[in-house]
């Protein structure tokens, strides 16, 4: 197993540490009901790349095992997902327990423009949920966003991937 080290975090108030690993091996790490929210962008099964194989219906299962069992009691779960995996998330996590799952999209502004009928790459979509089974949790379904947010030190220009960090 790897070992999971914070690459950022909250020196002033120490509320949140941000990790860049795989969330299998970041979860399988953490003790249980640690997490008060765990974010993460999984593999869309999109391209030809190693690491961008689509999770199939019993690692995702797994995955919202282990997941409810290491967030808190009031823990959330965020993750952008392809298209063809909502079934099998909505599957997942009900099968580890979580009753208030919410799905929704973010249109992009800033699809990549390709000879097609309109920009790829400009709908994605994300799942969000609780441990808690509060029904009045509410989550936008849609969210719009454009190349509103200013560069951050370390970047050179805007990719059309980046997630906006309002959406999150």
């Amino acid at each position: 197993m790897e070992t999971c080290e914070p690459v950022a975090y909250d020196t002033k108030n120490n509320n949140w540490k941000l990790y860049n690993t795989s969330g299998e091996s970041f979860l399988n790490s953490q003790p249980d009901e640690s997490i008060n929210f765990f974010i993460t962008d999984v593999p869309y099964g999109i391209t030809k790349d190693a690491h961008d194989t689509r999770l199939s219906y019993e690692q995702i299962k797994t995955f919202c095992s282990t997941l409810r069992k290491k967030l808190t009691s009031d823990g959330g779960f965020f993750t952008f997902l392809n298209f063809a995996a909502l079934n099998d998330w909505n599957r997942g996590l009900y099968s580890a327990g979580f009753r208030t799952i919410r799905f929704g999209s973010w249109i992009k502004t800033n699809g990549y423009v390709k000879p097609c009928p309109y920009p790829t790459n400009a709908l994605e979509h994300f799942v969000f949920t609780t441990r808690k089974s509060n029904r009045g949790e509410c989550i936008l379904p849609f969210y719009l966003s454009g190349q509103s947010q200013k560069l951050k030190p370390h970047e050179t220009s805007i990719v059309s991937y980046r997630k906006p960090v309002s959406l999150m």
